[in-house]
Order: C-alpha cells, then structure tokens, then sequence
C-alpha cells in the first residue's frame, strides 16, 4: 500500500492523477496488517478507496518510479489480488484466468476463464452479441435500447448511474453576472423531461436536484420535482426588469439579454440539447448562442474564465464529496464552507446534514443548472447469469459471481 502511494505522488513514475490523492501526508506500516493514514480531510479516504489498488513491494520495489512503465510486471503481471488473473494477451484480445486464492466474495470466480476483446465498431460488437462470440458489453448508448431489444439471444440492461449533463454558468461573465436572480428564471423556461427524452429517451431523468439519484443516501426528500413553467419566467423576468425588446430580445440597463452556451460536441445528442436550449430560451426572450468546441479549447476557456456559460457531462465518484471542486468555482462562501464540514467528518448524521444543505444552496445560487441523468447501457447475453449494473460503473464489479448457463 504505502509502495503504491508513493509511487502514484511521484511525477516520474507517470501515473494517471488518482482523485484525492493529494490529502495524503503520511502512511506508516504500524504492524504486518495494518496502516496509518495521515489525512489533511475525510474526504482524501473516501475519494481513494478502490482507486488504490496495492500492487506487490517483491516485484516493484527495486524498480525506479520512472521505469514502471516499460517494467515487465506491467506487460504481463503474474500477481493478482482479484478474481481474475492475466493468462494471456495479444492485439484487442485479453485472456483472464480464474485466480484461485480470490475469495473476498466468498468464493473463488464461478468462471474458468474470461476473454476481453475490443471491436473495430459498434456493429462489429452487436453481431458478435447476435452470434454468441460475446455475452456482455459495456459503454453502449441509449440509442442503441431498441437496437438491442431485437437481438435474439441478448437483452439490454440500462441503469441510471452517476453520470449527469448540466449548465455551468460563469458567475463573473454574462448578463447574470450583475443580477443573480436572471439564472433563476432561465432555469425555470427549461423542459428538462423534454431534454431527457431528446437526448437519452425513456432511459434516462430529468434531475431532481444537485446528487444523481443512484447516490440514494444522499438525495432529499424534500426537493420538489423539476417543473417547465415559461409563463412564470417571464414574469419573474418582467418583475426584474428585463424587458421585451423592438427585436423580441430582452433588454435591461442597455444590456440586451444575449450569451454564449459553449459545449463539446462529441454527438448529435450535445448539437440537439444545444438546439434545444437555445429555442426554450429564445421563447422567453434570450437571445442564445452555441459554439463547440474540443476538449482542449474548453480547458483553456475554463482555465482563463472565457466563457459565459457551457453545456457539462460528467460522472461523479460515489461520495459528495466529489463535487468540491465545482463549488469552488462558485464564489459562494456559504456553499464552500458547507462542503467543508462534509469532508471533514466521519460522523455520517452531520455528514448527511452538511451535504443536504450545501446541495440546497448549490440550487439556489445556480451554481450550475441540473438537466438530466445518463444511464449506463449494456447487452447482456441470455446465457450470461448473475449479472448486476453498478450505479459506480464498476462494469465487473461482480464478475466472481458470474457464470454461463447452458445454450
């Protein structure tokens, strides 16, 4: 474990960024089973978990950080703490092994052997589906539902999971920036069911407030439905001040109710709810524009604060406490402080307490806008028993529990 860590905190072993991992001060061996965690919060602990998987001090120790990469142990690891271990490996093809000394689910993987292919294309996966070379696949669309449904043989699984879209807008860009009541109203123009059912169909739904349902400890109760009312809109617009220009165009103090929803396009479903966005708001008198653009032109806006507004998908880690860093982007010292007295307790009433009202908070000074829940898509062979989504997306979270039903 502490190899590990130290491992992962050093820049030249040129290692994926672990969340949380910068809370860490300290690990110190106190005995052959256990290990003392210095943390700066509770949240570093939470937010690590199963990201930390302890990987051998007899076979890496030896090795400098800096040549984990090219180490052999990585091309072909004969040590393994999981279900499964690596029997074999060539191109777009992994060969899993059952590993007889797993037993944290009680017992040893139900299955001999399991095989890890890639595909060329998404059809090229459905006919393996259809013939029977596959019986599970992961990361499909929820476009891909009904395609499924005629599969003979296969059946799809969707489960919401902790992936949701929403607005972030930029609290000191845009005409909001002066009128903190603006982003109240242009939340309540939006349909979100109509995005829902635009964007992911009946798979998905509508968000009810800041936390995914999936995370069911932590949703309140008490959060009313999200509701589409364009007629109270425009009169909370109205009462504001903003009013209907010569073109149709909101006006207030000279400045024309005009910004910019950037996002990035990967898929008509983005270009549709942009579309979308900008005809819901168009109707209450806002004049929208929509621009895409890549991965590292959203980066550079972010990072320089060049933007009004932005179009998010993102899957949270199964903890509030993941959504610290949007809140800071906030500017809201009672938002900041609520999450602060989540991370920092194991108490799990006040963490509870901490969550529910900064999630209130979060709502109310719009420090994004939620629309909707992604689901996680999957085909599931018929023959394939035991199967279980993971709202975490942990695809084999219980692949020890699987096993292959006669044909």
């Amino acid at each position: 474990v502490i190899l590990t860590w130290k491992a992962l905190a050093d820049p030249t072993t040129g290692a994926f960024a672990v969340p949380g991992l910068e809370h860490i001060r300290d690990m110190q061996a106190v005995s052959d089973g256990e290990v003392v965690w210095t943390l700066d919060t509770y949240g570093g602990y939470l937010a690590l978990g199963a990201a930390l998987t302890p990987l051998p001090a007899a076979r890496l120790g030896a090795v400098a950080h800096a040549q984990w990469r090219g180490s052999a142990f990585f091309a072909h690891p004969e040590l393994a703490s999981g279900p499964f271990a690596v029997g074999s490996a060539g191109p777009g093809v992994l060969s899993l092994v059952a590993n007889p000394q797993y037993s944290l689910g009680g017992h040893p993987a139900y299955l001999d052997r399991a095989l890890l292919r890639t595909y060329p294309s998404k059809g090229a996966m459905l006919r393996a589906l259809q013939t029977g070379e596959a019986d599970v696949s992961f990361h499909l669309d929820p476009s891909d539902v009904g395609q499924l449904k005629g599969l003979p043989g296969s059946q799809a699984s969707s489960a919401l999971g902790l992936r949701d879209e929403f607005l972030r807008p930029n609290p000191q860009a845009g005409p909001w920036a002066a009128d903190t009541t603006l982003l109240a109203a242009l939340a309540q123009a939006l349909d979100r069911q109509a995005l829902v059912t635009l964007a992911v169909g009946d798979e998905g739904r509508a968000s009810r407030g800041l936390f995914p349902s999936a995370l069911a400890g932590w949703n309140d109760p008490s959060l009313p439905a999200p509701a589409s009312d364009p007629a109270a809109a425009v009169q909370r617009l109205e009462a504001d001040g903003w009013k209907a220009g010569a073109d149709g165009v909101r006006v207030k103090g000279g400045r024309r109710l005009a910004f910019t929803v950037i996002a990035y396009c990967a898929s008509p479903v983005v270009s549709a709810t942009l579309s979308r966005l900008s005809d819901e708001w168009g109707k209450v008198g806002a004049a929208v524009t929509t621009a895409c653009r890549s991965h590292a032109e959203l980066a550079q806006a972010d990072a320089a604060g060049a933007f009004e507004m932005a179009l998010e998908s993102n899957r949270w880690a199964p903890d509030p406490d993941a959504w610290t860093a949007l809140a800071g982007r906030c500017a809201d010292p009672a938002l900041a402080a609520d999450f602060s007295a989540g991370a920092s307790t194991v108490d799990s009433a006040r963490r509870h307490s901490a969550y529910r009202t900064a999630e209130k908070e979060w709502l109310a000074v719009q420090c994004t806008i939620p629309l909707f829940e992604w689901p996680d898509v999957a085909a599931v062979s018929s023959r394939l028993r035991n199967f279980f989504p993971d709202p975490s997306s942990l695809d084999v979270w219980n692949a020890a529990d699987w096993w292959l039903a006669a044909a």
